[in-house]
Parts: C-alpha cells; sequence; structure tokens
C-alpha cells in the first residue's frame, strides 16, 4: 500500500509512530510511506501513483468541484486548526494589525483559509491588512524572522519556532473544527483498495495511541520528520497533540470542518462548491466494517 503524506508537522506522527512500532507489519501490511508536495499529491492519487494520501480538505475538494476526481475521506485522523496568528513584538491587539504586512499563501489555498479564519475570530478581514501572498508555512516563517513581513499564519511547529525567536501569539484557531490530516482516496478504488484499508486503519490507530503511550519516541519522531532541534519546541509540541488538540481515534472525518472549507472555496475560487454538503465527500464504508 503506497501511503503519501503532504505536509511537515507534527499531526503527521501518528503515521510515523505506527510504523516505528511495526504496527503495519503487525497487519500483515506492506505500506510505502512517501512524502509528495501538496501541489501535486491529487495528480499523483488521480494518476494511482500512490494509493491514499494524508491531507487537508482544499485541495482535496477544489480538485473534485472542478470536475477533475471523485475524490473522498474514507478515515481521518486529526479533526483540529493547529494554525494561529503570530505577530511582531509591536502589535498588541488585533487594532494593532490593521494596515500591516501579513504574509500568506495564494488564494484557496489551507494557509489563505486559516488566514482568513483568524481574521475573522478578531473581527478583521484581508481588506484590513496589506497581503503578501509569499507561499506555505515553511516560507512564512523566515518571512516573520527576518522582518518581511509583520505577521503570519502558522501551524506547529513553526508557531513555537517563532515563540522562541520572540514573536508572540495574537490569536489562535485551535478550538475551530476543521479537516486537516485526513485518509483520501478514490472512491472508485474504495472495493479494490478495502482489504488493505482494513489493515491500515488498526495500525494507524495503534500509532495515534502510541504517541500517547511513548512520548520519548513521539518527540524523537517529531524532531526527526519536521528537522526541529530545539527541544523545548518538541516538547511544547507533543503536549499540543497529546493534550489541546487530541488525535481522532474513531477515525472519523469531521463534517462540520469539510463544510467549511466548502463553503469557503465557494466565496473564492471554486463557486460550484456553493451549496454542496459534506457528506458527499465523506465515504464511511470502510469505517463502518470497522466500528472503532
Amino acid at each position: 500500500m503506497k501511503v503519501a503524506y503532504v505536509s511537515v508537522s507534527g499531526a503527521q506522527t501518528p503515521l510515523f509512530m505506527a510504523d516505528a512500532i511495526g504496527a503495519f507489519k503487525q497487519q500483515n501490511l506492506n505500506v510505502d510511506i512517501q512524502f509528495i508536495e501538496a501541489n501535486v499529491a491529487v495528480k499523483a492519487l488521480i494518476a494511482k501513483e500512490v494509493d491514499v494520501i494524508l491531507q487537508a480538505a482544499a485541495a482535496v475538494l477544489t480538485a473534485d468541484l472542478n470536475g477533475n476526481a471523485d475524490l473522498v475521506y474514507v478515515g481521518s485522523a486529526y479533526n483540529h486548526s493547529q494554525f494561529a496568528m503570530l505577530v511582531n513584538s509591536s502589535i498588541k491587539t488585533p487594532d494593532d494589525l490593521k494596515g500591516k504586512l501579513l504574509g500568506t499563501d495564494k488564494p484557496g489555498t489551507t494557509v489563505d483559509y486559516n488566514a482568513r479564519q483568524l481574521l475573522q475570530l478578531m473581527n478583521l478581514s484581508l481588506n484590513d491588512v496589506q497581503q503578501r501572498p509569499l507561499g506555505t508555512t515553511d516560507i512564512l516563517l523566515p518571512a516573520l524572522l527576518s522582518g518581511q513581513v509583520a505577521a503570519v499564519p502558522l501551524s506547529v511547529p513553526q508557531s513555537f519556532t517563532a515563540e522562541a525567536g520572540g514573536y508572540h501569539i495574537l490569536k489562535d484557531s485551535y478550538d475551530q473544527p476543521y479537516q486537516s490530516v485526513g485518509v483520501v482516496t478514490s472512491r472508485t478504488r474504495i472495493d479494490e483498495l478495502t482489504p488493505a484499508l482494513l489493515r491500515f486503519f488498526p495500525a494507524y490507530r495503534q500509532g495515534m495511541q502510541a504517541f500517547n503511550q511513548q512520548p520519548d519516541l513521539a518527540k524523537k519522531l517529531i524532531g526527526q520528520y519536521t528537522k526541529t532541534t530545539d527541544q523545548t519546541v518538541i516538547d511544547k509540541s507533543y503536549d499540543f497533540y497529546k493534550n489541546q488538540t487530541p488525535f481522532q481515534e474513531d477515525l472519523q472525518p469531521t463534517v462540520e470542518g469539510i463544510q467549511k472549507m466548502a463553503d469557503f472555496l465557494g466565496d473564492t475560487i471554486v463557486p460550484s462548491a456553493k451549496g454542496v454538503k459534506a457528506e458527499q465527500f465523506i465515504d464511511r464504508r470502510v469505517l463502518n466494517q470497522l466500528k472503532f
């Protein structure tokens, strides 16, 4: 089974944990784990170069609604937003952010969604700031640290790295429902992949449980895959996923989180998203057999 992850964050750690503790082998499943850039992951899935991708909702829904695919969430590991608005020391309140340079990504992306959501939670909008679409969080972090922009939306662990550099969180969205790391495949391949998925999901779930039970290994993997060497950042990242925004052990996707993304896309880059229902992007046939 070929499994691709598309972002480097602590939220992917259950996959690495499952591999490290031999959970896939215990299920008699050979899993080929690979990293694929987010902008090509959906294309790789459609081309059957991989069997499933672990990806947030923006790219998946966009591909479906543009008529290029019939991709669905067959499971989920992480149903929380992990984004926060990081700002320099001169910005103390949301009003202080008005007119400042805000680093973000192009319209319709995950970063764009979270930037808009964070602004909305502060009763602001993109019209209140000077937007600079720079790219993903690995680009936004150095842009903030070098003073190119005054504020950026960052996910964990980049947000903790920014805090260690003297920046602070103006607002977070941790309590907002969001379809983050979900297991995505083509609806037409579900029957074909069901035998493998029935083995993959219990092992993946075991990786989540091991994350909570084996903190030393979990922290080692967070540091290894995110290339983080600051132990304080690693410790804070582990605590964040274990206690503040835990993993989804029942593996159920978030209907509310997917609906919010569909509504967002309908208002930005995909007019056909207006009025669609989140359930059309979810297929629970495999999970219903497992009954976690």
